[in-house]
């Protein structure tokens, strides 16, 4: 019965994240105004989690206070496009918009969901063949990694409109694309030795005792951490390069 409650709560995320343009704002280039919302949502993250579960500690609130969050950012980002012109909604070219989106990034989305979804199953995997106790001990440790993960995210996006402007066997493209390898590739050696060293002081010190048998899940994860991270720069120079098809594969 909780889990029906967590998931209609998790439906409001698909509704307020589709109000969220920071795919225009990234895309244009608007980086100042993407943080500022992007800071907005992590500040109604957290102003909501602690609101409503001190009010009443249950999962599907603290699942709305997640998805509704990206509302809050939609409303600080969807009035600092539209006063600079470059947001105008249209009902009536919303069928011959979808359908030539559809047709120009089909082959880019399956990609994208290949990649969430090989993200995420070994959550599900987990969960179909283990307790509760396994799959939140596993979840700690996992989340760690993919919040360093989406450190990444955060380096590659500046570089995109870059790389894909630059010619692909250019020294231009050579002068963007080994600096950014090489950075990802000192950013997290780092971090995954000192996941694998010190994996129960993280994870005890974060969450507490409870979750010490967490540790071990943390430094088998933290080998993935450099060859993700890696694997992010060729992944991003395939899309700045009409690889999407390579990329899905």
């Amino acid at each position: 019965p909780a889990l029906k409650g967590v998931l209609a709560a998790s439906s409001l995320y698909c509704l307020s994240y589709a109000s969220f343009p920071d795919w225009l704002a990234r895309g244009l280039e608007r980086f100042r105004e993407l943080s500022f919302a992007n800071v907005a949502v992590a500040a109604a993250t957290v102003a909501l989690s602690i609101g409503l579960l001190s009010w009443r500690a249950e999962p599907s609130l603290a699942a709305a206070a997640w998805g509704g969050s990206f509302a809050v950012g939609s409303l600080v980002l969807l009035p600092v496009l539209a006063r600079g012109g470059v947001l105008r909604v249209s009902l009536a070219s919303v069928r011959e918009a979808w359908r030539g989106h559809v047709r120009r990034s089909s082959v880019f989305s399956l990609g994208a969901v290949a990649g969430m979804g090989i993200t995420l199953l070994p959550i599900i995997m987990l969960g179909a063949l283990s307790s509760a106790r396994e799959v939140g001990l596993f979840a700690v440790a996992f989340r760690l990694v993919t919040a360093v993960m989406g450190l990444g995210a955060v380096l590659w996006w500046p570089v995109y409109p870059a790389l894909a402007t630059a010619r692909r066997h250019s020294r231009e493209f050579r002068e963007l694309f080994e600096p950014f390898l090489t950075m990802m590739l000192a950013l997290s050696l780092p971090l995954a030795i000192a996941f694998a060293l010190f994996a129960r002081t993280l994870t005890t010190a974060l969450f507490g005792m409870d979750y010490a048998g967490a540790a071990p899940a943390l430094a088998a994860l933290a080998v993935a951490l450099p060859l993700q991270l890696m694997a992010t720069v060729l992944e991003i120079a395939l899309l700045a390069t009409g690889g999407a098809a390579v990329r899905a594969r």
